[in-house]
């Protein structure tokens, strides 16, 4: 029987990311009700990613301290208070107020949530769960839009009050499922005396950490620009047409993250994470030799199936390279691959104005490659440690 504890993370795992990025399915409608143009409207993406990149770096430290429980609670409550605001927004600026107590509230969710699964799951299922979790992440951020879309045929609002609610729910879970709990695993040290030294100068975690930034740092340029490049000729694709490739990838990594989870616990965290990131980069390949929709689909399908047996392998490694510091280290690998998330079309963007998509299809197979090699630095870092 699965743990009462992980079915709420889980759940919250899924309800946490909805916020991300369905603000791409609303834009017609915010720039009608706000009066701006699109780039005003995009202004909510940074606005959402820089508190929640931010914060990250501390929440699961604190939790290693005060306890998963109240920091993710909390963190939940947040959250539903900025999409209470987003949803009663009367213009654009009360609006990006609302997507930045979002993402504020999102960033003590993420890390917390992951040393959860840490914390309540044995080395021999850990894999499993952590296949589960990101299967339910990716879940979210596959039909965040989606939800919205139907959503804005009644009332664009009705999206943030939605997701407020939810989150309300969950924080409510939290409360039962984790009564009476030994839930404050990893906090025996008072908040003052927390020190992260020990985790911020781990090579084990400065070399997930910089894993998990290429990952999304390759990813979301392919994606992105991709996105882009189909609008355009000789493609002249249309948005709903767009949205089913993209949708496509994700949908793939819902169901291959619990098989790719077994994977890890039954082959290993450092050769299904190898595996992941060749297939990643022979994904990334595939799209440049892409012509048709056909070729997209099955392009983006081998990328998210191979995505999530790398982000399976990543997260378990998380929880388990300072086992007594978990929260800390979950902190510092979600905020640098989000950052990864962050920073990636900004800095792919000349690239793609001068050359065009076809050289950021070979980039990033380069960067996927290159996590290979930071798996075996790893594998043998934690040999020599053990």
């Amino acid at each position: 029987m699965v743990d009462r504890r992980l079915l709420v993370t889980y759940a919250g795992g899924f309800i946490g990311p909805l916020a991300g990025n369905t603000i791409l399915a609303l834009v017609g409608s915010l720039k009608d009700a706000f009066s701006v143009g699109a780039g005003e409207i995009f202004l909510s993406i940074p606005v959402y990613m820089i508190p929640f990149v931010i914060f990250q770096l501390f929440s699961g430290t604190i939790s290693d301290s005060l306890g998963r429980k109240t920091v993710a609670a909390s963190g939940f409550l947040i959250y539903a208070v900025g999409s209470v605001l987003c949803g009663w927004a009367p213009d654009l600026a009360f609006f990006l107020g609302g997507r930045f107590v979002q993402g504020l509230g999102f960033a003590f969710v993420t890390p917390v949530l992951h040393a959860i699964v840490g914390d309540f799951t044995t080395d021999e299922r850990r894999g499993v769960s952590m296949g589960i979790f990101g299967a339910v992440t990716a879940g979210a951020v596959a039909t965040g839009p989606l939800i919205a879309g139907y959503m804005d045929l009644i009332d664009w609002r009705l999206t943030f009050y939605l997701i407020a609610g939810l989150a309300v729910l969950v924080f409510l879970a939290i409360q039962v499922a984790f009564r009476g709990s030994d839930e404050e695993r990893g906090g025996a040290r008072p908040i003052g005396k927390i020190s992260i030294r020990e985790v911020v100068t781990n090579p084990c975690v400065i070399a997930v950490c910089v894993a998990g930034f290429l990952t999304f740092f390759a990813f979301i340029a392919v994606i992105s620009f991709t996105a882009d490049a189909l609008s355009e000729s000789p493609f002249g694709y249309d948005a709903p047409t767009i949205g089913l490739v993209l949708f496509s990838g994700g949908i793939g990594g819902v169901f291959v993250s619990p098989l790719a989870g077994y994977l890890v616990d039954k082959v290993g965290r450092f050769r299904t994470g190898a595996v992941g990131f060749v297939f990643t980069s022979l994904g990334m390949l595939m799209f440049y030799f892409s012509n048709g929709f056909w070729d997209f689909i099955l392009s983006m399908v081998v990328v998210g199936v191979a995505a999530s047996a790398v982000w399976a392998s990543l997260l378990t490694l998380t929880v388990e390279i300072v086992p007594e510091r978990r929260g800390a280290v979950a902190s510092l690998f979600n905020s640098s691959r989000f950052l990864g998330y962050a920073l990636s079309p900004v800095l792919f963007l000349g690239i793609y104005d001068s050359l065009g998509v076809h050289p950021i299809y070979l980039i990033a197979g380069l960067l996927s490659l290159a996590g290979v090699a930071i798996m075996a630095v790893m594998k043998n870092l934690l040999a020599k440690r053990a």
